[in-house]
Order: C-alpha cells, then sequence, then structure tokens
C-alpha cells in the first residue's frame, strides 16, 4: 500500500479493525495503533483533523467487526438467544459497509493536492520469521475462539481454550524460552487479577437486583465465572484467584 497515496491511511484502517474487534474499546484501540499510524498519515499530507478523524471512526467501527467484535457478539447472543453465527452473520454486511465507506472517504481525500505517495528509492523492511511467530501468536488463538463459538460451545470454554492453547504457543517466542518463570509471573499476575475482581463484585449487587426487577440477565449477557467444577458449584474464577495465589508463593520463592 506504500505506493498509493492513501497507503499509510489505508493500512491504518485495517490495523484498526483488526486490533478494535480484540480489544473492546475504542480509546484502547486509538491509543495502540494511532500513536504509530497518525505521524504517518500526515507524513504523507494529510490534514491532522482528517488523520483524527480516520482514526476515531476506524477505531469505534472495530466493535461491529466480527468475529470477535470486543465481546458484543458474545453479550448479544446470550441476550437475544440465538447462536454466535447467527450474530456474526447478521453484522457482517454492515461491517463491510462501514470499513468500505471509510476506504472510499480515503480515496477521494487522497486526491487532493499535496497529497503524494512513498518515494520509489525508500527502503522497504524485510520480513523475518519472528513476524510470522508474532502473527501465529496473534491470530491462533483468536481464531480457536472462533471455531470453539461456531462449534456451538460457551463462551467461557472458548476463552479457556484459548488460555491453554497460549501456554505451549508462548514458548515458540525465544525471549520466552530464556525466561520460562515469566509465564509463572503471568499466572500469578492473573490470579491476582481475578481476585481484586472477586472482591469488588459486591459492589455490583445493587445493579444486579434491579436487573432482575427489570427481569433482565444478570450476569450481563456473559457469565464469565459461572462454570460450577464441582458440587460445591466452585467457579472458575475462584479456581483461578486460588491458582493465582499459589504461582504466586511459587514465584516470588525463586525470585
Amino acid at each position: 500500500m506504500r505506493r498509493f497515496r492513501g497507503g499509510p491511511v489505508y493500512a491504518k484502517i485495517s490495523a484498526s479493525a483488526l486490533f478494535g474487534t480484540v480489544s473492546g474499546s475504542a480509546v484502547a484501540n486509538v491509543v495502540g495503533t494511532g500513536v504509530v499510524t497518525i505521524p504517518m498519515i500526515r507524513r504523507r499530507g494529510f490534514s491532522g483533523n482528517f488523520a483524527g478523524v480516520v482514526e476515531a471512526a476506524a477505531s469505534t467501527g472495530g466493535q461491529i467487526l466480527p468475529p470477535i467484535m470486543g465481546a458484543a457478539a458474545l453479550v448479544m447472543a446470550d441476550v437475544v438467544g440465538v447462536s454466535y453465527l447467527a450474530v456474526i452473520s447478521a453484522v457482517l454486511v454492515p461491517a463491510i459497509a462501514y470499513y468500505a465507506s471509510l476506504f472510499l472517504a480515503v480515496f477521494f481525500e487522497a486526491e487532493k493536492p499535496g497529497i503524494s505517495a512513498a518515494e520509489g528509492d525508500e527502503p522497504i523492511e524485510a520480513h523475518d520469521a519472528q513476524d510470522w511467530i508474532n502473527l501465529l501468536l496473534l491470530f491462533g488463538p483468536i481464531a480457536l475462539i472462533v471455531w470453539v463459538l461456531v462449534s456451538g460451545l460457551s463462551p467461557a470454554v472458548a476463552s479457556i481454550a484459548a488460555i491453554l492453547m497460549l501456554f505451549p504457543m508462548s514458548l515458540i517466542k525465544p525471549a520466552i524460552r530464556r525466561h520460562q518463570w515469566k509465564l509463572i509471573e503471568a499466572l500469578a499476575e492473573g490470579g491476582l487479577a481475578f481476585d481484586r475482581f472477586h472482591v469488588t463484585s459486591p459492589v455490583c449487587m445493587p445493579n444486579r437486583a434491579s436487573l432482575r426487577t427489570c427481569r433482565m440477565p444478570s450476569g450481563h449477557g456473559v457469565r464469565f465465572n459461572g462454570i460450577p467444577l464441582s458440587k460445591r458449584n466452585v467457579t472458575f474464577v475462584e479456581l483461578l484467584r486460588d491458582a493465582g495465589y499459589a504461582t504466586a508463593l511459587i514465584s516470588k520463592s525463586h525470585l
């Protein structure tokens, strides 16, 4: 795309679409991709206002782009009572039309004077094996989540499968192979984060009561912690909390 006048903007729209569909936050999308792409867009001759508008529009559109849709697809499927495949099939055409309109807006804006394509003598950075490994680490779990959801299993099962898939895949990176205790530290941080979520859950009780009064689902669409694992009805969140404490103790004893 670097040979086109709007090349950086096209790349920016594509990056925001991919990042936004998994981030679940338009603001995080802008922060994650805009710091890199907005300066590139302005160097080509586009105005700062246009660069910001495209960044905001493309980042927000990630919330309606299948397959993940920033968890919106999972909430819609649970609330409406239809399958996940039906939700992403219904939203596919509007999402394509949304991003097609952005590409057209960039195409016409790039025809204005003062906007040029990249110079022919600019070097192109070659891709190495690590770039392909990073792509595999990014899209591998996403593909597994989509496959599990399309198969008819619950979102909780899909998330657990993706987490389990990341453990062996993370060893592909040389930095993780050299420092394998980073995995234990990540488990500890994740367990403590789940514990903080568990501690703050009583704050949500009035909200949950109001939802029950209005005959709305009390799990806000996705029941992240509603997987019974034993006769005592131990949930997956509680299991992760206990595992987090254990891994935190183990990791600290080896640091």
